[in-house]
């Protein structure tokens, strides 16, 4: 739950930073703990801004993003 409430406050972030702009595309890696809610979220973020969200979800996720792995917002479980 916690891990929910973070993703949706960063998608807000960066909806609200963003401004008036093209529709962007966001791509989050995403451990497998927080598939539901991350595609829940993202679903609802899409339809209310029209931003495409790309959601990768990979069992050793935390590893990617210490490795430099690209993406605009990680959603990990935490430790």
């Amino acid at each position: 739950m916690k891990s929910s409430i973070t993703l949706a406050a960063g998608l807000v972030a960066f909806a609200l930073s963003a401004g008036p702009a093209p529709a962007a595309e966001i791509t989050i890696l995403g451990g497998m703990g927080v598939i539901s809610g991350v595609r829940d979220l993202a679903a609802g973020f899409q339809s209310a801004t029209g931003h495409k969200v790309n959601a990768v979800f990979d069992a050793q996720a935390l590893a990617k993003v210490n490795a430099g792995a690209p993406a605009d917002i990680a959603a990990l479980n935490p430790r």
